[in-house]
């Protein structure tokens, strides 16, 4: 692979971006939901990522390129339990198997130990086609994801009072949150993660439906991807098609 292709991603950047997502899964507690984690792969790879391609929609392209990255490596880790790099599995042939998103959609364990590499070998392409950085793109969408989890500090810094209780200031930051989406995320819940992040106290975790439904960002800290620094050069729509 490399070292100056900004269309692939080397192997110290594919492992920086793997660990990241891994983070992410662990601090939000969706490590272990292995439905749903099969369902957010048919959602971000076959119903977002490839109607994008479809329709030569380069923005769609990037961040389907990058979320199908994001769930991908939770399902890997999943059954495999170690990252690719510790345990290789070649996937020679892609013609005898099935389309990627049959195997998604039937919950197919078969194609896991090749998941990550049949990611690698598509977003190469699209990243060719499409002239983006496959790691910048990537790792936007990490830091937009880990953006959703502020740490207890940073909620106390936010509202300004070091003192206040963290029961009290958990139920005040959800209800904000709440508040805030106008009624996209109803009863929301705040609560503390079993990881500690940098500064020495737990991040928060976002959650709807009493804390039973899915992760929801607080507009205070989240940050929606920006992929400005992922085009390698001004470029127009891009017309065509590719098999996915």
């Amino acid at each position: 692979m490399s070292e100056n292709n900004p269309h692939v991603v080397t192997q110290a950047q594919y492992e920086e971006l793997y660990k990241e997502v891994l983070l992410f899964a662990k601090i939000g507690g969706i490590t272990a939901a292995v439905d749903n984690i099969w369902k957010m792969c048919t959602e971000e790879f076959t119903n977002e990522l490839v109607p994008a391609v479809k329709n030569s929609n380069a923005i769609e392209v990037v961040d389907g390129v990058a979320d199908s990255f994001v769930v991908f490596t939770q399902l890997h880790h999943y059954y495999m339990s170690k990252p690719t790099w510790e345990q290789v599995v070649p996937f020679d042939d892609m013609n005898d198997v099935k389309p990627l998103h049959i195997h998604l959609s039937e919950k197919d364990t078969t194609i896991v130990p090749h998941l990550m590499e049949v990611w690698k070998d598509f977003s190469a392409d699209f990243a060719k086609w499409l002239n983006f950085n496959l790691y910048k793109a990537v790792k936007a969408v990490n830091i937009s994801n880990l953006s959703k989890f502020p740490s207890l500090d940073q909620l106390k810094r936010k509202y300004s009072n070091p003192a206040i209780l963290t029961a009290i200031l958990l139920d005040k930051s959800a209800k904000d949150c709440e508040e805030a989406s106008q009624g996209l995320y109803n009863d929301v819940v705040a609560n503390l993660s079993s990881v500690i992040s940098p500064e020495g106290t737990p991040y928060v975790v976002y959650r709807s439906n009493g804390g039973q439904g899915k992760i929801v960002k607080n507009n205070l800290f989240y940050q929606k991807p920006n992929f400005d620094d992922c085009w390698i050069k001004d470029f127009n729509k891009v017309e065509g098609t590719s098999n996915v």
